[in-house]
């Protein structure tokens, strides 16, 4: 065998390895997002039937899917897991996300502006 020819052999067994090194660092994030997705709640699911008044003052019934439990909005879970990001420095008003916060920012900017 030439010196090409066991760089070639050898820069393949490298190859090979890295690719095991990538494929395992792919499972173990994969396993890692399946443990986090297993930690979430779901909401349970009923079907009933619900009378909706009609413009002509009849009821009509259909069919809906209904929980007894409340829903979680995505605001909701985003800002309590912020812990306090999105209070205001100047007034100590609270919001549901940094956007908002930034928004509301301009309010005391402008005070400062006018005065």
């Amino acid at each position: 065998m030439s010196e090409h020819e066991e760089e070639a052999v050898l820069e393949t067994e490298e190859t090979k390895k890295t690719k095991a090194t990538e494929g395992s660092a792919i499972i173990q994030s994969q396993t890692e997002a399946v443990e986090k997705l297993c930690q979430v709640q779901t909401r349970k699911y009923t079907r009933a039937k619900v009378p909706l008044s009609t413009v002509g003052g009849t009821e009509l019934w259909v069919q809906m899917w209904m929980s007894s439990t409340p829903p979680l909005n995505q605001s909701q879970a985003q800002s309590s897991a912020q812990d306090g990001q999105s209070v205001c420095e100047v007034c100590g008003r609270e919001f549901l996300d940094r956007r908002r916060l930034a928004i509301h920012k301009n309010v005391h900017l402008k005070n400062q502006k006018i005065s």
